[in-house]
């Protein structure tokens, strides 16, 4: 909730007139409608998730070791070892 005042009410479309006169709502409202107000069961939107990316968002990990692994990454790996009784 973001204002003390602020009150939900859940109905239907056939239902959300009476139900918004019962709760003698006279000023501004915000009615929503739709089938995914009442869904349950789903993931939370990624979008503002700090491994997310797009063309205008670069990724941002919070983890510093993750920080620290993707450079490590980006070096150039080290040669291998010579094999055992090589010249």
């Amino acid at each position: 909730m973001s204002w003390p005042d602020e009150r939900f009410i859940r109905g239907t479309l056939s239902t959300i007139r009476a139900l918004v006169k019962a709760a003698a709502i006279t000023r501004t409202a915000l009615i929503l409608v739709g089938p995914a107000l009442g869904q349950t069961g789903f993931a939370d939107s990624r979008l503002y998730a700090a491994e997310h990316s797009h063309v205008l968002r670069k990724r941002r990990l919070s983890d510093p070791s993750s920080q620290f692994q993707r450079r490590l990454d980006r070096l150039d790996p080290l040669p291998a070892p010579p094999a055992a009784g090589a010249p």
